[in-house]
């Protein structure tokens, strides 16, 4: 097997040392006898589906939009773009539509001899204050007496290993990666030949040598002792999940060494790794603790849980994160002295809004994209300004979108229509459907749909345009204006051509403040702790983006000189070594290396 001439030195070595010692490889030493054509025939038809449905809807989108204002704007839909984005507006929907109801929880602070325990009435939320009210003159100023104390074990099986959507779900919630940037670090692990690759849907170790990988990663000081430990068993039984993929495992390491790593490339590979070793472990006991207190004649139950044998935990840690609490050792028929008895008034919260995370499963669960590409779905929605925030909330003109979809062709948005052409696509896949057959379907059922869209052409754009230009309007509010408390706006100078933060009360009020150049500016709703001016978020191609105070003068501005003084010195003092020493200098993020 040749190894192409372009690859660098480091490239070349990684790829030869790969041909050796991967399992992997021996797919291309050993080759198929034939083509595997309905995999092939699978991946034509859904390009082509995307295609018809990509460009025809979001080519009408941009169309009705010009026509209505006379100013090109590209707009985007899509086969699966715009059923997540209905999803996402539904949520949306159903927050605003939502009226809390009151409701009144009861609690006791009873004091022991080591801590104080919190026990909840047992009814848990009256909906009546009046009958909230009868119980706490019941329980007022008596003591709480133990009726029955109860413990129950319950094993806690080890997890799964990961398929891309677990990853990007747990890398979510442990770092706060978004799934996009989680597939682009799993990618970038997967090209140096640290872990199998990323895009797949198994929960299994399919034709994986666990043996072997164990072995190699016992080589690594930080991983020594828990690998040891696993290969003492009398037999490698992991535990593994119910997906599965025609074409990959799941994700796990390799076993080569992973040497040096940039922090986030570092945090996500020793997760996959965690998660390896996790497989393995043992079933963790977990014992659920019941105390059953009476207070006059009222019942109050006070609950804890904790870990009494870690197991798989210590495979997994440090993201094996479970809540403990021990209650601590109570007699039975004993009074214990009430500290304090609360009546408070609650309300029913509205569904929270999804995150990158969240979302990502939803889709899954719908079967609606892929597991490649659900992640470039949503950052697409993000690119458009359709939706925005950590806590993903639908903008005005996103939801307009779905408004006038649902209006004029809410067939477009159909999550059901998308699932069925998933599931036909795998059929393709598995040798059960024809590519042609499948791919005219999409034709014929796209062109009357589109038809329906030409004919309401002129109300779609003019919806679209007055929606968009507030949309625009609200996108370019920062924040308040100190002086005037008018709106902060983002705004270009006519006369330099450069961005700017001015107020909205110009010229009576001129309060304004310079912007990185070349970036977008994204709103972020919070306050600088130094001068309580708005906090922004700045995104630039190619860049991390970060967030910062508007103010040039701001005090958290003060370590930024300082840094890149040093960055510049270290920077000459590379170019200043001796020729034979010299290397190549460039910014590197900080790296960080598994010991």
């Amino acid at each position: 097997m040749s190894i192409p001439h372009s690859l660098s030195l480091r490239q070349k070595e990684t790829a030869e040392k790969l041909i050796k010692e991967l399992d992997d490889v021996k797919a291309y030493e050993k080759p198929q006898s034939h083509i595997d054509f309905d995999l092939a025939n699978a991946g034509i038809a859904r390009h082509t589906l995307d295609w018809f449905w990509g460009m025809n809807i979001s080519r009408a989108l941009s169309y009705a939009y010009k026509t209505a204002s006379g100013y090109s704007q590209i707009l985007s839909a899509g086969r699966v773009q715009t059923p997540t984005l209905k999803i996402l507006d539904d949520r949306e929907r159903e927050i605003k539509k939502f009226k809390p109801t009151p409701f009144w929880v009861l609690a006791a602070l009873i004091e022991t001899d080591k801590k104080e325990i919190l026990a909840i009435h047992e009814a848990e939320k009256f909906q009546k204050e009046e009958d909230a009210d009868t119980a706490f003159k019941n329980s007022k100023g008596k003591k709480a007496i133990v009726e029955s104390i109860t413990s129950k074990r319950t094993e806690q099986k080890p997890p799964v290993p990961f398929n891309l959507g677990d990853l990007q779900m747990e890398a979510y919630k442990i770092f706060k990666f978004t799934p996009q940037r989680t597939q682009q670090i799993a990618q970038v692990l997967y090209e140096n030949g640290l872990i199998s690759y990323p895009r797949t849907s198994s929960q299994k170790f399919t034709g994986v040598d666990l043996k072997s990988i164990l072995g190699k990663l016992s080589e690594i000081p930080n991983y020594k002792t828990i690998t040891k430990k696993i290969l003492s068993e009398t037999e490698l039984k992991p535990n593994e999940g119910e997906k599965t993929d025609a074409a990959h495992p799941c994700i796990y390491p390799t076993g080569e060494m992973p040497g040096k790593l940039h922090r986030q490339d570092l945090q996500l590979y020793d997760l996959i790794a965690k998660r390896f070793f996790a497989t393995f472990g043992k079933p963790a006991i977990r014992e659920i603790q019941t105390v059953i207190f009476k207070i006059g004649t009222e019942t109050f139950i006070a609950k804890g849980s904790l870990t009494v044998e870690k197991n798989w935990h210590t495979y997994y840690s440090p993201y094996a994160r479970v809540r403990e609490e021990e209650l601590p050792k109570l007699e039975e028929k004993k009074a214990y002295k009430v500290k304090d008895l609360q009546k408070e008034l609650k309300e029913t919260q509205p569904p929270s809004r999804y995150n990158a995370a969240s979302i990502i499963k939803k889709m899954e669960d719908l079967g609606i994209g892929t597991k490649a590409t659900r992640a470039p779905i949503l950052q697409t929605l993000y690119d458009r300004n359709y939706v925005n925030g950590p806590q993903i909330k639908v903008t005005g003109f996103g939801s307009k979108i779905v408004e006038t979809m649902r209006d004029y062709v809410p067939e477009l948005m159909s999550e059901d229509l998308t699932k069925k052409f998933e599931e036909e696509l795998e059929q393709i896949q598995a040798g059960k459907q024809d590519k042609d057959k499948v791919i005219e379907e999409a034709k014929q059922t796209l062109i009357p749909l589109m038809e329906k869209f030409r004919q309401n052409e002129e109300k779609i754009g003019k919806k679209l345009v007055d929606s968009f230009i507030k949309a625009r309007r609200e996108q370019a509010i920062v924040g308040k204006c100190p002086n005037c408390s008018s709106n902060l706006v983002v705004r270009v100078s006519r006369a330099s051509h450069k961005q700017f933060v001015g107020c909205s009360g110009y010229p009576k009020c001129t309060t304004g403040f310079p912007l990185p150049q070349a970036a977008l500016i994204i709103r972020t709703e919070k306050l600088c702790p130094h001068d309580q001016l708005p906090v922004i978020q700045v995104v630039r191609k190619a860049k991390r983006r970060f967030e910062m105070c508007v103010s040039p003068t701001c005090e958290s501005k003060k370590d930024w000189g300082k840094k890149k003084e040093e960055k510049a010195k270290q920077a000459s003092e590379k170019v200043a070594e001796p020729e034979e020493k010299a290397k190549p200098v460039k910014a590197k993020k900080t790296k960080e290396t598994i010991s």
